[in-house]
């Protein structure tokens, strides 16, 4: 039996319907829709949890920042709280500092790409941020403690500890020295007493100290001329460490 002509037409406009309709370019675009609908939504849920968004890096096929109409393979999308982590990690420093001016306890900052910014100012494209106090002292209060204040030593380590309480699901913090904030504070004499640099040589360990006994050898950081070091926290997400 012939085909009727109207049979031929509606199944040349079905056709036509199914190539328009469910073209990989238009089911990739709605795919894309779905992807930003659900950011936005997990934006808003964070922000609503903690006041502060969570910054986003979106891969496609391993590339960062390219359309997510264009995936061929995959699209990954990594979620970060290093502005809120900041917060929370400046909140710890300053809760565990000694207390007499308050010039310590106010001196902890972050820094993100080399700059210090406030931890609401961490820029988008930032994978960590550190922690620091430069004060000349600071090296000394972290690893003699505060004894007039009665605040023990390792207070950027204690710090550590408690942040990674809370968020080392998603971060990983390395406790360390640095040097050079950008205008590096140098010795300008013997400024520490004996006792000081062997108290901060044992905190510290190294080749001057074995079994816990500190061996006479100057510590580079002490000697006059010398960079001055200080007590840091690098913090950087899971999937960037």
């Amino acid at each position: 039996m012939p085909r009727s002509r109207a049979i031929a037409n509606f199944e040349r406009d079905v056709q036509r319907f199914a190539v328009d309709k469910f073209s990989p370019e238009k089911l990739m675009a709605q795919a894309a829709a779905v992807i930003r609908a659900d950011i936005a939504a997990t934006i808003g849920r964070q922000r609503g949890r903690s006041g502060i968004a969570p910054g986003v890096t979106v891969t496609v096929d391993g590339r960062a920042g390219a359309p997510i109409e264009s995936a061929k393979r995959e699209v990954r999308v990594f979620l970060t709280y290093l502005r809120e982590i900041a917060v929370f990690g400046l909140k710890v420093l300053r809760d565990l500092s000694p207390v007499e001016s308050g010039t310590y306890r106010d001196s902890h900052f972050c820094m993100a790409l080399g700059q210090e910014v406030e931890p609401l100012q961490i820029p988008a494209n930032a994978r960590q941020f550190i922690l620091v106090n430069d004060l000349p002292y600071a090296r000394k209060i972290h690893t003699r403690g505060a004894r007039l204040n009665g605040v023990p030593p390792g207070i950027y380590e204690r710090a550590r500890k408690v942040i990674l309480s809370r968020y080392g699901r998603v971060v990983h913090i390395d406790m360390m020295f640095i040097s050079n904030m950008g205008g590096a504070y140098v010795l300008k004499g013997q400024q520490l007493s004996q006792a000081a640099r062997y108290a901060k040589a044992i905190a510290a360990g190294g080749p001057n100290v074995v079994g816990g006994r500190f061996y006479r050898t100057n510590r580079a950081d002490l000697r006059a001329g010398r960079t001055l070091t200080y007590p840091a926290l690098l913090v950087r997400p899971l999937q960037f460490a």
